[in-house]
């Protein structure tokens, strides 16, 4: 069963129907939540439940998906509570029972809007919170452990966690458990160096890590911290908070093209295809109502 403790997810149509069924089932494995919707009251009921039935946060925001500038605001309420997203399921939806030749423009253009418009919106707003929780993989990496110096000034950028440790084995291991004679961490997987006579050098635990496969399964973040080390090298500063991977995860890597068609696939030709068979479903049952 996956877990998602410390997590944040954001759900949209939040205040009723399967957004309420999401959010719940969520909250029941650890998840933080975020509602989004316009009925506030709603909202409110469904947030209190799930703080008292799961004991995880949960923050109601009134939002209609279809104004973009809201969708911006909820995006900054939602930094300014938690400090990431990880999550955005939209549930947001609206639908006529309309014929097709009977569908105003109004109608239509309300349909799109909602499950076209306010899916784009949401999705273009809280996905630069998700880049924000991007890691850096390390490959082979060499830890150090970072003692005090007179002669200048180390800072480490990167660390692992306590739970880290470095094998006695080196290269000749034959387990990646842990094991007596292996030293405890945490370790330092990139540091900055200042010398007293003004020279800096920005050192990484690994020699592999910018290599093109690496920094895909990073999703960008292995390029950008070496930017940031670099930008930090000619006056520029940014913080960096990263933290290491663990071996046992699978990747999923997909080119550029096959990205923008399963974008395309979600947010128009599925929702477009729903809505069709909605119609044809709708017209069905009016003609056999009809033949009764």
């Amino acid at each position: 069963m996956f877990e998602f403790k410390g997590k944040v997810a954001v759900v949209t149509g939040g205040s009723s129907g399967i957004g309420v069924l999401f959010s719940h089932a969520l909250a029941a494995r650890g998840c933080d939540i975020v509602l989004l919707a316009r009925r506030k009251e709603k909202l409110e009921e469904n947030a209190e439940n799930i703080r008292n039935q799961y004991g995880v946060k949960c923050l109601p925001l009134s939002c209609d998906v279809t104004d973009s500038a809201r969708v911006r605001e909820c995006k900054d309420a939602v930094w300014e509570e938690f400090h990431r997203c990880d999550i955005l399921i939209n549930c947001a939806g609206v639908g006529h029972n309309d014929w097709a030749l009977e569908l105003t423009d109004e109608k239509w253009l309300a349909t799109m809007d909602v499950c076209l418009n306010g899916v784009f919106y949401c999705a273009r707003e809280f996905a630069s919170l998700m880049k924000e929780n991007y890691y850096a993989i390390m490959p082979i990496a060499q830890g150090l452990m970072v003692q005090d110096t007179e002669s200048g000034q180390v800072t480490e950028l990167l660390t692992t966690s306590e739970l880290s440790f470095s094998k006695a084995d080196g290269y000749g291991l034959s387990s990646y458990e842990k094991e007596e004679g292996d030293t405890d961490g945490p370790f330092a997987l990139a540091v900055s160096v200042a010398a007293e006579n003004e020279g800096r050098i920005v050192w990484f635990a690994s020699s592999h890590f910018l290599d093109e496969m690496y920094n895909a399964y990073s999703s960008g973040a292995n390029l950008d911290l070496a930017m940031n080390a670099v930008s930090s090298l000619i006056g520029e500063s940014e913080a960096v908070a990263i933290r290491s991977k663990s071996l046992n995860y699978n990747y999923l890597t997909i080119s550029d093209a096959t990205a923008s068609f399963l974008k395309m696939m979600m947010i128009a030709v599925f929702p477009l295809t729903y809505l069709g068979i909605g119609i044809c479903v709708t017209f069905g049952r009016r003609k056999w109502n009809e033949a009764k």
